[in-house]
């Protein structure tokens, strides 16, 4: 079962207007709960093309996608701040289409910047953006789930020939194949038919 509402509904945090990166927090108990609008402008959308990869300074360096990585540092610090002011046990952290990336890059950062607050997540709809990861790399998302539905176009971009792959466990809804791209299951309604059986 999938909280519609929570994951569509406003109202939403402006973190960074330059860039449009939007999410809105909750704490239930000892859990702060995180979720990030997708796309829903034209700004938006530009940043999804700026799919070029761009080098990730760590300890292990790694590539992510400019635009995607563009709008989660636009909010990092306020949002680093707001979960170490919060100081929960756990964080979940949740995105629809545009906003996966942004909750799988944050529940990274949350795990790597904080010793005692443990964070997972679920995405919907979303894009790939790791360029080529290591199998080290792409295990620092297996706290991390992605939903597919059918051959939803979103997910299936940028294409995997350029080197970007998902990470995380994939729950496929339906079939899915090669060179098939939908647009009309790219919206939540059909991903909670799907999820919820439907």
């Amino acid at each position: 079962m999938i909280d519609v509402e929570w994951l569509t509904q406003g109202p939403w945090t402006h973190g960074c207007k330059e860039t449009d990166t939007e999410y809105k927090v909750k704490r239930e108990g000892g859990t702060l709960y995180i979720t990030f609008q997708g796309n829903t402008s034209k700004t938006d959308w530009l940043m999804s093309f700026a799919f070029w990869p761009m080098y990730k300074r760590m300890r292990e360096p790694w590539f992510v996608h400019a635009g995607f990585r563009k709008k989660y540092h636009s909010i990092r610090d306020d949002l680093l701040r707001l979960v170490q002011d919060e100081n929960p046990g756990l964080v979940c952290v949740t995105g629809v289409s545009g906003g996966v990336p942004m909750a799988a890059l944050a529940m990274e950062d949350i795990n790597y910047t904080f010793d005692k607050i443990s964070a997972f997540g679920d995405g919907y709809a979303g894009p790939r953006f790791l360029w080529l990861p290591t199998q080290r790399i792409a295990g620092r998302w297996e706290d991390f789930t992605l939903h597919h539905v059918g051959n939803d176009a979103v997910t299936k971009a940028p294409p995997s020939i350029f080197g970007y792959r998902h990470v995380g466990w994939v729950y496929q809804y339906g079939e899915r194949k090669p060179f098939r791209w939908d647009f009309k299951v790219h919206n939540i309604e059909a991903y909670r038919k799907a999820i919820e059986g439907e």
